[in-house]
């Protein structure tokens, strides 16, 4: 282990096919290394491996390799390309992340698991292909990719895990797979540019602070199959003149819709209010909740969840 670890003055290395294992960290900080070949036996490509190889251009990883372990190459800064081999299987927590100067990634059909952060501030980052292995988007997978403009969930994803998009500020377009039941916490909070968003009815919670702060979202979309929007999940969207909520959704948390500040039509498709209140805080005073006929009498005189306090403004 660390057989080379902070060479500075090493610049290029071909590592022989004989070799099936190089230990972690072997190659970890070689700051001077530009250029490597790894060998088509090589299994596993270890932890930090060649993290800090601040010089390192780009890689190719064999067919061979199946599993690219924690820190394997992360924060190095002059990397560009990145060539993943037809064996690879699992990418583990934060491989690539500090990568800032890589600018596409392709994950190939064969990966099923991408680990926690692995993309994570990789600022020049601006065109992300996603596999058909893929099942979830893991914690803060592109947090803080900040050059990151359109992103397509592909069908087989099933859940959006916490902070994957966090701080996303130039995320302008996201399409989401039919597949999707779960958008987590802080999934797309930050995302500034993001205009527009439709919900897939295959979602069936939208999570704490999902959507907050995206202040140039003026479109949401919600699917048919949400039954909750959690605490926070809309707060700060200022962009936000209108949103439709159909009869589906029986749990609205507090602050879900606060600080929307332009928010002036609400539509509920419930008949009669769920047992949550508080969505809307301090916004009561500017806007109008509309409410399916013969349903202002249930919400004006329901004395749970704070409906009540909003009773000057449904109709």
């Amino acid at each position: 282990m660390h057989a080379f670890y902070g060479c500075s003055n090493l610049a290029s290395i071909t590592i022989p096919e004989s070799v099936t294992t190089i230990e972690w960290a072997a190659f970890g900080s070689c700051k001077s290394l530009e250029n490597i070949i790894l060998p088509n036996g090589l299994k596993n490509i270890e932890s930090g491996l060649f993290g800090g190889c601040s010089s390192l251009k780009e890689i190719t990883i064999p067919d061979s390799v199946e599993n690219i372990d924690t820190h394997a190459f992360e924060k190095c800064t002059s990397l560009v390309n990145v060539i993943f081999g037809r064996g690879v299987e699992k990418i583990w927590n934060d491989a690539l992340k500090g990568c800032s100067s890589l600018t596409s990634i392709v994950i190939p059909n064969g990966v099923r698991r991408i680990g926690d952060g692995i993309f994570a501030d990789c600022i020049s980052l601006t065109n992300v292909t996603l596999g058909k292995g893929i099942t979830r988007i893991e914690t803060g997978v592109f947090k803080g990719c900040t050059s990151l403009a359109s992103i397509i969930i592909p069908d087989n994803v099933e859940r959006i895990e916490m902070n994957a998009f966090e701080g996303c500020t130039s995320l302008a377009d996201v399409t989401l797979g039919s597949g999707v039941k779960d958008i987590w916490h802080n999934a797309f909070k930050g995302c500034t540019s993001l205009v527009r968003i439709v919900i897939p009815d295959s979602v069936k919670s939208i999570g704490m602070n999902a959507f907050e702060g995206c202040t140039s979202l003026t479109n949401v979309t919600l699917g048919n199959g949400i039954t909750q929007i959690c605490e926070g999940a809309f707060k700060g969207c200022t962009g936000l003149s209108e949103i439709f909520i159909p009869n589906n959704i029986m749990d609205i948390r507090k602050d879900a819709f606060a600080q929307c500040i332009n928010l002036k039509d609400v539509y509920l498709g419930l008949k009669h209010p769920s047992n949550k209140g508080g969505a809307f805080a301090e916004n009561a005073l500017y806007f109008k909740i509309y409410v399916p006929n013969g349903g202002v009498e249930s919400y004006i005189n329901a004395w749970w969840g704070g409906w009540r306090k909003y009773k000057d403004i449904i109709v």
